[in-house]
């Protein structure tokens, strides 16, 4: 039995140094590293044409009130009580006259 746990505690340890050495890539030489680099900004460019053909994105909301991109932060519209009327309703619902 004791045989085997030792065994077993060779194993794991083996696994695990294997797996610590796997886990960090090997360092690229210089030329991949500058190749790399190049290419690296013309990746977006690539992902959006084969994307069918997509030429700009959607600019992010901002917060200048008159930008047409503007963010929506008008609480006007929102119902506060929507969910607490519906809320009120299951309480009834399943407490009935117990409250």
């Amino acid at each position: 039995m004791r045989a085997v746990r030792k065994a077993m505690a060779a194993l794991s340890l083996g696994v695990q140094a294997a797996l610590a050495v796997r886990a960090y890539p090997p360092a690229l030489d210089p030329a991949a590293r500058e190749a790399r680099q190049r290419a690296s900004p013309k990746d977006p460019q690539q992902m959006m044409a084969q994307r069918g053909g997509i030429r700009t994105l959607r600019a992010a909301p901002t917060a200048n009130e008159n930008a047409p991109n503007r963010a929506n932060y008008d609480e006007a519209p929102v119902n506060p009580f929507s969910r607490s009327v519906a809320f009120a309703a299951w309480a009834d619902r399943m407490l009935g006259s117990r409250r």
